[in-house]
């Protein structure tokens, strides 16, 4: 549905960030 989508694209996000601030 479409929250699964919108929290899939956060988990996505939030795991960017955390790679962007530990490099």
């Amino acid at each position: 549905g479409l929250l699964q989508t919108i929290t899939e694209k956060l988990k996505e996000f939030a795991g960017g960030l955390v790679t962007g601030v530990q490099s």
